[in-house]
């Protein structure tokens, strides 16, 4: 199957400059980060005892989260061929691998790394996101929530919020997101956006685009939004994180590679049952019949008004969105 990747990479590179995650930045100007002045710091290391290997995972670590996975991938082998039954080679491992939009590998390094000891905790955070990309939000969340009962990283936060999106969990997805959007963490606008959109919110979507985006450049994202709402849950992971809306054939290659996992199924919606039948309309006074039309009336245009803004994203709405 053909390839699909919308918007195109320079105008997500617009919309998200400075702010996206750095698996998801190619050909882009890195922002000053701490992790890079640490990453200098274990070569440093290296460059006096490159058998080090607590120094050569975390350079792989350092690297994958600076988006070099290439190099990431390349200090694990290294590391490897010293300790290779070191259960936390196989978890970074399967982080960089995620991150290179193959979780269904990944997902068998994370299996090899608990079989070898090491503490989920320690890769929950990747872990989840390899479930979503793999369409299985419910098993993401219980991961990302045993990742924040630690340190309570803002990617993991973001990733978070976006499951909660993709399963129709609007106000939870937002009350993890109002912190960061309360400091203006253009990822975590970028994050809104794409949780309106998935849930029926153009008009939202749109504002928080256009205002991120210089002139009308904006606009040009609506219809990648308005495919959001239609996708299956693993091609709105890979819609909102890596650009991609349609499966290509070596992804379908490396879902193939995961382990079993079960049906995901997505929750109920709640209805709303009647109490008792309505009265005919003939048997009611025209009066009445009067006051009933113009409650509808009212009520249908406060579901209007409820339509453009929800109510579960009307805190952070009234946020500015970033220039």
């Amino acid at each position: 199957m053909k390839q699909i990747r919308f918007p195109g990479p320079l105008t997500l590179a617009l919309l998200l400059a400075g702010a996206m995650p750095a698996h998801a930045q190619v050909g882009m100007v890195q922002q000053i980060n701490p992790d890079a002045d640490r990453l200098a710091e274990e070569m440093r290391v290296l460059a006096a005892d490159p058998r080090n290997v607590r120094a050569l995972l975390e350079a792989g670590k350092l690297s994958a989260e600076l988006g070099d996975t290439a190099a990431a991938i390349a200090f694990y082998a290294r590391a490897e061929t010293i300790d290779p039954t070191n259960p936390r080679i196989a978890a970074g491992r399967a982080s960089a691998l995620v991150r290179m939009e193959r979780p269904g590998e990944a997902l068998r390094l994370f299996q090899t790394a608990e079989a070898r000891g090491l503490a989920a905790r320690d890769y929950a955070a990747d872990r989840g996101f390899a479930y979503d990309l793999l369409g299985q939000p419910g098993l993401a969340q219980a991961d990302y929530k045993l990742a924040l009962q630690g340190t309570r990283d803002d990617e993991t936060i973001r990733r978070y919020a976006l499951s909660l999106g993709i399963t129709g969990d609007v106000e939870e997805s937002m009350r993890q997101l109002d912190p960061l959007l309360r400091k203006s963490d253009r990822a975590a606008w970028r994050a809104r956006a794409f949780i309106l959109a998935m849930n029926g919110d153009m008009p939202g979507a749109e504002r928080i685009a256009t205002s991120m985006m210089p002139g009308n450049m904006g606009h040009s994202l609506a219809p990648f939004f308005r495919r959001l709402a239609n996708l299956a849950p693993a091609d709105r992971a890979f819609a909102v994180h890596f650009g991609q809306l349609s499966p290509t054939a070596a992804r379908l290659a490396d879902a193939r590679m995961a382990p079993v996992l079960p049906r995901y199924v997505a929750p109920a919606r709640p209805v709303l049952l009647a109490q008792a039948p309505p009265q005919s309309q003939a048997a009611r006074p025209v009066a009445a019949q009067n006051d009933a039309r113009d409650r509808r009336s009212r009520r249908q245009r406060e579901r209007d008004a409820r339509a453009i803004v929800p109510p579960a994203t009307r805190t952070a709405a009234t946020q500015p969105a970033p220039a």
